[in-house]
């Protein structure tokens, strides 16, 4: 067997709506080959057994704000683990819609002096002017890489079937230095435009 899980839970939903869920979690990996997880933190191959606790809870989707969240705590192959996500969603009007997300990871394998701290953050807004002309921008930090990345994206229905979009994406560096030498601002740039037409046959 290279791998195995087990578990079980349960969840309780409030009067209110709000749902929250909780499950123990077993799990078996005999690893053939070690492998990365990021800046140099290694799982060297070997046998492993662990268990952790998932848990989450969810807010009804009534009214202008709406709130999500769910993590995780426990072992790790040979070391430990917590990982949470929280993603608030705010319905600022009819047009706009504001959604941010927040999750944060620290993995630590004591035994070998290593460990691993992640933050990534998500910021995502979608206007929409009327149903034929929308705009969404994703723009999202993550610690591991060191880059923020940003996508705009517009939206035109010119007729039902139709669509016209326009899409601007960027990914540019947080630490420009890096093993001794200096990165420009932008990684990547790109702008696309796609035509859709869809035929009823």
């Amino acid at each position: 067997l290279d791998s195995g899980h087990f578990g079980f839970g349960g969840n309780v939903q409030t009067k209110a709506g709000t749902w929250m869920w909780a499950d123990l979690r077993g799990f078996g990996e005999n690893l053939k080959e070690g492998f990365e997880l990021g800046n140099g933190v290694e799982v060297p191959k070997g046998d492993y057994s662990w268990t952790g606790l998932y848990f989450g809870f969810n807010r009804p989707q009534g009214g202008k704000l709406r709130v999500w969240g769910n993590g995780y705590i426990g072992q790790f192959y040979d070391g430990q683990r917590l990982r949470t996500r929280l993603g608030p969603q705010w319905l600022a009007s009819k047009n706009l819609t504001v959604g941010l997300t927040y999750e944060f990871n620290a993995v630590r394998f004591p035994a070998r002096n290593d460990q691993l701290l992640i933050h990534l953050a998500q910021l995502r807004l979608v206007w929409s002017y009327n149903s034929k002309i929308t705009t969404d921008l994703f723009t999202q930090f993550n610690s591991l890489d060191e880059q923020v990345s940003s996508n705009l994206r517009f939206r035109y229905n010119l007729r039902e079937g139709t669509d016209l979009y326009v899409v601007f994406s960027e990914s540019m560096w947080t630490n420009r230095l890096q093993d001794g030498f200096w990165l420009p601002t932008s990684d990547a740039r790109s702008v696309v435009v796609k035509y859709s037409q869809t035929w009823n046959l």
